[in-house]
């Protein structure tokens, strides 16, 4: 399943901050010095990396690592689920499908299990993103996965059923009716905490009182199925067109799977189900005199924990004190307002009643909900209305509402989870962590991505800003878990050189902590990404080619942990004197690219192309060279994917194009930024990678706003 007082904040600030972890940490020995050995002995707060992937097979996802699909990190740290090209040794899991695979920490360590079918898919199987695993509950020890193998009953024995899969191994069907052998048959899109009431959607008719043949949601509890979008009324019943739970930054369902919101096919309005028996709108209007316009569409938020509460936006006005805009006196909906809904008392309240005249054409005109506490007390979300001190009418302010309170958070936040921008909310509301290309104060951030800190009530501080008061070269980001619970540490990447030691040129992983940025990465060599970090923030997990530990294998692909106070058993070879990177010889010299005219290939050992090129088009073409036959994938943000089988080493033009979006950004914006990533993996299965950096510009005719920025949104 997939889920969620300005302050000038001066470059001299930040700088010192940042300036600040460079000193070191305390001198005391920590209890496990022993362990902090190799890339270890860098780390700060007594971290150590464990190997999290043992006997993995070096199972780097086919794009590379910025392809790499976290499911889910464990709010202990003992467990992170992720997926994989393959199964991990001796496990059960089909090598002909991507793979969720469960990394758990136990009594000896890590190790690794597959949680997709335990048996292949039927020959000739092809479903894009051979994906069988499609929800996995929050303490990763059940699963729901999709198979076209019969494996228990009363699933039928031909086509693709829903399966839960249980810690044990256990299998227990959700659907009885198959899907054609070639479809996916369904997913996952709610659960309880608990697993025992799941929201699936399935591709076929699996009851017969369902109103359509394909895309009915069901309720799955006690081993039955029931439908859920049932729409309220003396009689109440099925929506004529189906329906399905909406996406939102908060989760559809309650923490007990008692109260869901759907959304009902050609119907504007939002419908909350409870206990299964009955249901009501929520996005009724309750003015004396209703919106003359017609019915807006009610866009969720989702549900808070206790289903007490559900939040949504509508452009029309449902409230006696909502303005959605007007025109001459009279409403015109123009604009959206963020709107609450009190399951208990059946009343609705308008969170944010805007009577700025300054806003009269569009009133707070709401673009997102983007975030919001487990109890939906602290409500963060975009709006151009002026709605607290701080904010600008026409431009996209980040708010935060509480208690009948909005305070401004930050100007023009980038909030895009699809590509990799997400916005974090702790779960009491208190902190925020986001990214945004927009100045906040007084530092040049260049038009580039820096991450931001917020506590509620307190500043708002960059931690990824330059130490050196420079400004960035490139992005920074958050990824998963990106703050601890107590909001105290804030963990992102990025490749610029915030530090020092950080001066690699691939990106690196920090945490921020007190107003200091540490390293927790070498800083040097290969790439690493960051996956998420425990709910402490004593787990932070790296994936890297980069061999971090002695646990390690090689320079492979692998998942560590950067542990707190780790206990790191020693390498099998401590006697021979060695560890790490100091048992091997220096490394190949780096690839020179031949010239056009070269008439002869000398293989550079590694897939090798030039460090950066430029566009003035959405098309560019990358000239790349090969060590051998095997398979290369160029892919990266915004562009569609290139694979490509190699007969014999030598260059080769790539031509990469941007997608629909990400073209609309560059003619918007003037410029475009991105990173095309080489994944070669020759016959032999040696693997090897390089990265370029991409500028797509809109060219002289450019008619945008004439604001360029680094990337768009």
């Amino acid at each position: 399943m997939k889920r969620r007082t300005q302050v000038a904040l001066a470059g001299a600030t930040c700088a010192l901050a940042l300036l600040a972890g460079t000193a070191g940490e305390a001198a005391a020995a920590c209890p496990n010095e022993s362990s902090r050995v190799g890339a270890s002995s860098r780390l700060p707060d007594c971290r150590a990396y464990e190997l999290v992937t043992p006997g993995l097979n070096n199972s780097a996802p086919v794009g590379g690592l910025s392809e790499l699909v976290v499911e889910a990190v464990r709010a202990d740290g003992n467990a992170l689920a992720f997926q994989s090209s393959d199964a991990p040794d001796a496990a059960e899991g089909s090598t002909a499908t991507t793979n969720t695979i469960l990394a758990f920490r136990g009594a000896a360590g890590w190790s690794t299990k597959s949680l997709s079918a335990p048996t292949p898919l039927a020959s000739g199987t092809d479903f894009g993103a051979d994906r069988s695993t499609v929800g996995i509950s929050a303490d990763l020890t059940q699963s729901v996965l999709w198979t076209n193998q019969p494996l228990a009953g009363p699933a039928s024995p031909t086509g693709t059923n829903l399966y839960l899969r249980r810690m044990d191994g256990a299998f227990v069907p959700l659907t009885t009716v198959g899907a054609p052998s070639f479809e996916a048959g369904g997913e996952l899109t709610g659960a309880s905490q608990d697993f025992t009431r799941l929201f699936i959607t399935s591709t076929v008719k699996q009851l017969g009182t369902d109103p359509v043949a394909g895309g009915n949601t069901y309720e799955w509890r006690n081993g039955a199925l029931h439908l859920v979008a049932v729409l309220p009324g003396a009689v109440e019943e099925p929506a004529p067109e189906g329906g399905s739970l909406p996406d939102g930054p908060m989760p559809p369902v309650s923490d007990d799977g008692s109260q869901v919101l759907f959304k009902a096919v050609g119907l504007p309005g939002l419908y909350l189900r409870s206990n299964g028996s009955h249901s009501v709108e929520v996005s009724t209007s309750q003015r004396a005199l209703p919106d003359p316009n017609p019915p807006a569409d009610a866009v969720a938020a989702g549900l808070a924990a206790d289903g007490s509460e559900a939040l949504f936006t509508s452009a029309s006005e449902l409230t006696e004190d909502a303005n959605t805009g007007e025109t001459g006196g009279v409403p015109n909906d123009e604009g959206s307002d963020l709107y609450s809904y009190d399951v208990a008392a059946g009343t609705l309240t308008d969170l944010t009643v805007d009577e700025n005249p300054a806003d009269a054409a569009t009133g707070a005109d709401v673009e997102q909900v983007v975030g919001a506490s487990r109890d939906a007390s602290y409500v963060y979300f975009v709006a151009t209305g002026n709605l607290a001190t701080g904010g600008t009418s026409g431009e996209r302010n980040l708010y935060v509402e509480h208690d009948g309170q909005i305070s401004f958070v930050a100007t023009d936040p980038t909030v895009d989870p699809e590509a990799g921008r997400p916005f974090y909310v702790t779960p009491d509301g208190l902190h925020a962590a986001f990214t945004s290309d927009a100045p906040q104060g007084a530092y040049d951030n260049a038009s580039f991505e820096e991450v931001y800190e917020y506590t509620y009530g307190g500043a708002l501080r960059c931690a990824s800003c330059r130490a050196d008061g420079e400004p960035p070269t490139v992005d920074s980001s958050i990824a998963g878990r990106a703050l601890s619970d107590d909001g105290s540490r804030l963990f992102f990447q990025s490749a610029d050189a915030l530090l020092p030691e950080a001066q690699s040129g691939q990106t690196n992983v920090f945490e921020y902590e007190g107003g200091v940025a540490r390293l927790l990465t070498p800083g040097e060599g290969s790439a690493a990404v960051l996956l998420g970090a425990s709910a402490s923030g004593q787990d932070v997990f790296i994936a890297s080619f980069e061999e971090l530990s002695p646990q390690g294998q090689g320079p492979v692909f692998a998942i560590y942990d950067a542990r707190e106070n780790a206990v790191v058993p020693p390498p099998p070879s401590a006697s021979s004197g060695c560890q790490g990177e100091t048992c091997r010889g220096a490394g190949p010299p780096a690839p020179t690219l031949p010239g056009a005219g070269s008439s002869s290939f000398e293989s550079p050992g590694k897939v090798a192309a030039a460090e950066a090129k430029t566009s003035r088009s959405s098309k560019v073409q990358l000239r790349v060279i090969v060590p051998g036959p095997g398979d290369l994938t160029v892919s990266g943000r915004g562009m569609g994917a290139v694979k490509k089988q190699v007969a014999k080493g030598g260059p080769l033009v790539i031509t990469l194009a941007l997608g629909s979006k990400a073209d609309r950004k560059r003619r918007n914006l003037g410029i475009y930024r991105t990173e095309a990533e080489l994944t070669f993996r020759s016959t032999a299965a040696e693997v090897s990678r390089a990265v370029v950096a991409l500028k797509f510009e809109a060219g002289p005719k450019h008619k945008g706003s004439g604001k360029r920025k680094g990337d768009g949104k």
